[in-house]
């Protein structure tokens, strides 16, 4: 205001509005926590978009008030398989009365609550099952075939790339479970049949789709190989065809069993035999116009799926009949004679089991016996006929790596084989040559990758009164395998020298269809294998204290095929390759090796012969154990000019663990019970739960372990209902989980 002087006098006054009535807390109703179905963006979280109730805070109309309410801190848990829900966001309100103040912070009133939001997600993924798949090989061997089966799902809130996959496999879709694994691709070789796979997607919230049997076929299209017996000869026989009591022809039925050497698909395909093409042609019938060779072609059909081959021989119609309506030789027996004779190896051993045919005849095939006799009895005189003995078995009789190097030492022009025999022996594929191509291929019969040669018998016999012009090159002359009798008068004795081909050392056995002993000595050979790891890979090196002078060795190496796959091998001081081991036997755990030299080899226990890979098939860093047998090739070492049959290995370890190893239980899956195995770097208590597929603790187990490797027993006492099952095992500060399948 302004006074009398014209002096103007301001003042500031304060009005304070207070409610009668203080804010009562108790009137703010919290919103609930709620469980949220199938919401798959936090954004769907918005409070506009809750039920009343569940989606803001709400109060009573009060008098004279000033609130405010709002979202002060939001925090979103991500989706942890097996917990109670897919994800959680827990949401804290705040409700402030600007008309209050509070008496510590000097700020106006505030009271705050955390709301729980638990979204959960029932929809389990859908599988997009694949149609049959089949692949055709055409494997003569009917070996496994490389194959890949991937599948995808769709549906739910858990992204493809983080659902999580198991399958099973039913080989032969019998029925029972052969294979399992984890993830949503499988590359892997299977042998021909109808095999099915079982996959299974579970998403992050723990939702376990339907299960997806998806077939696959693999199919062997190769033709079985038709083979014709050499040479058939049969005899015409008398018959009376207008029954009148006269002979008055002469024939003879031949049916293609009789033509062809019965043989089984490698798949286990039923095979049909014919004359042509037409599986139900399977007689020939000749005459008196058909005497002496015909040609005829020997057809093989596949029943199963339907390819064909054959094979040509000839059959040789005689007339040997008394009454001489055809006309030919005169069977008199008593004026018969025999043949006879012996067969032996060059050292004088002799040849049992040889098949001797008498070509010419319808005399059945002669054995030879224990000492290496045959005879043919009462054969008919005024005869051309072909004495061809023959022994085509047991291929690795008698044939070691020592071979290797003295067929090595010829080739070089270090030691020369000693007779034209021992030369023939080492003409592995009968090229008339010796050469590395040879050894190349006695090497695979070693190492078990062939059961026998691609160009050569087992054995071959040579006329015993041949004489061999140059003894150092025995193809100069023409080497005589059969013995031709022209116009058979008198007895007779014919003999053969055997030779085993592969077998230059003179240690194949001719009287047993076993492989020869090796001459031993006192010691063995032992090979150190120290394993080193990284990661997954473990790689094992070989030395060994014992490796003065040796020129070859040969073994099998035996491992678990189920936990280890061999990558690769690697000479360091020996000269090792791939074509020194042989891998035909790997997915059963053994792989054979055969090592040479034409010089002997010496080395330090320090230094390494050769490193082999190999990568680990389940979690954790299981120690891999590697032995030394005579499964499939036969243990044997050449050290300082002697032969042992003992090769050792034994295995050392240099592995350390910093932290607990989970490895998955085995079996899995599994109806009766499993074992969870692990490994401690020092003793201490450890924790293990167990939850069901909705995040339940079924079982607490919790005790104190010692270092190295430790199991536990799961059983059906435990779990008593099917599914998936998720264990978590606690050690000091380190946690690891896997999961389970449990079967009905």
């Amino acid at each position: 205001s302004a006074s009398s002087n014209g002096i103007t006098v301001t003042d500031q006054q304060v009005i304070t509005i207070v409610s009668p009535i203080p804010f009562d807390s108790t009137r703010i109703i919290w919103p609930r926590d709620t469980i949220v179905n199938n919401i798959c963006d936090v954004q769907d979280l918005h409070p506009d978009n809750l039920l009343f109730g569940t989606d803001r805070p709400r109060i009573d109309n009060g008098t004279c008030e000033l609130l405010g309410i709002s979202i002060t801190e939001e925090r979103l848990f991500d989706p942890v398989r097996g917990g109670d829900a897919c994800f959680k966001l827990f949401r804290t309100w705040s409700v402030i009365d600007w008309c209050d103040t509070d008496t510590i912070t000097y700020l106006p009133a505030r009271w705050d609550s955390t709301q729980l939001l638990s979204v959960v997600d029932t929809e389990a993924p859908d599988i997009m099952c694949p149609d049959t798949e089949v692949y055709n090989s055409f494997d003569a061997n009917c070996n496994p075939v490389p194959i890949s089966l991937s599948v995808s799902a769709s549906g739910g809130c858990t992204p493809d790339s983080e659902l999580f996959w198991t399958w099973i496999i039913d080989l032969n879709s019998d029925g029972t479970i052969d294979t399992t694994g984890l993830g949503n691709t499988v590359s892997a070789a299977y042998v021909p049949g109808l095999h099915q796979i079982t996959w299974y997607a579970e998403d992050l919230c723990g939702n376990v789709s339907d299960p997806c049997e998806q077939n696959f076929e693999i199919t062997n299209e190769k033709a079985a190989p038709a083979i014709c017996l050499d040479h058939v000869v049969t005899d015409l026989v008398l018959m009376d065809l207008d029954f009148d009591g006269t002979l008055d022809t002469e024939m003879v039925e031949i049916w293609v069993s009789d033509v062809v050497k019965i043989d089984s698909h490698s798949c286990g395909h039923e095979l049909s035999y014919s004359f042509s093409q037409d599986t139900l042609d399977a007689v020939v019938r000749y005459n008196c116009d058909n005497i002496g060779f015909n040609e005829v072609k020997i057809w093989v059909t596949d029943l199963v799926n339907g390819a064909q081959s054959f094979c040509k021989t000839e059959i040789e119609v005689q007339d040997n009949n008394p009454i001489d309506i055809c006309g030919g030789l005169i069977h008199n027996p008593d004026s018969d004679s025999d043949v006879s004779g012996l067969i032996l190896t060059e050292s004088g051993s002799q040849v049992a089991e040889a098949s001797v045919k008498m070509l010419g005849s319808e005399i059945p095939n002669a054995m030879t016996d224990e000492s290496g006799m045959y005879a043919f009895e009462s054969m008919p005189i005024g005869g051309n006929y072909t004495v061809a003995p023959e022994k085509d078995i047991n291929y690795i009789n008698g044939v070691s790596t020592l071979d290797l190097v003295l067929i090595q030492k010829h080739i070089l022009g270090l030691e020369i084989l000693d007779s034209p025999y021992k030369i023939l022996a080492a003409d592995i594929n009968n090229s008339n040559t010796v050469s590395a191509a040879d050894i190349v291929q006695l090497r695979k019969l070693i190492l078990g990758e062939i059961d026998e040669y691609s160009n050569n018998n087992s054995w071959r016999f040579i006329d015993e009164g041949h004489e061999f012009t140059q003894a150092t090159n025995p193809w100069s002359s023409l080497i005589p395998e059969t013995y031709d009798i022209v116009n058979f008068t008198e007895n007779m004795e014919i003999d053969f020298v055997g030779v085993k081909i592969g077998d230059v050392s003179g240690n194949a056995k001719g009287t047993e269809l076993v492989t020869a002993e090796a001459r031993t000595s006192k010691e063995a050979l032992r090979f150190i294998g120290t394993v080193s790891n990284t990661g997954l890979i473990q790689e094992v090196a070989f030395s060994s204290s014992d490796f003065t002078d040796v020129t070859g060795y040969q073994m099998t190496m035996e491992y678990d095929a189920t936990k280890y796959e061999l990558i690769n091998v690697e000479g360091e001081v020996l000269n090792l390759t791939d074509e020194n081991i042989g891998f035909r036997y790997a997915d059963r755990g053994m792989v054979t090796t055969s090592w040479h030299s034409e010089e002997g080899v010496s080395a330090s226990g320090d230094e390494v012969l050769f490193r082999a890979s190999f990568r680990a098939k389940t979690n954790g860093l299981e120690e891999i154990e590697i032995a030394s047998s005579s499964a499939i090739t036969v243990q044997e070492a050449y050290v300082g000019g002697e032969v042992t049959d003992k090769v050792e290995i034994e295995m050392t370890n240099e592995i350390s663990h910093a932290v607990m190893v989970l490895n998955q239980n085995e079996p899995n899956p599994w109806r009766e019970r499993t074992i969870l195995g692990f490994y401690l770097p020092e003793s201490g208590k450890v924790t293990i739960n167990l939850y069901d597929n909705t995040g339940r603790m079924i079982k607490n187990i919790s005790d104190t372990y010692g270092s190295g490797h430790n199991e536990i027993t799961i059983s059906r006492d435990i779990i008593n209902t099917p599914g998936i099952y998720l264990y978590e095992v606690a050690y000091k500060d380190q946690l690891e989980y896997k999961r389970m399948i449990v079967l009905d």
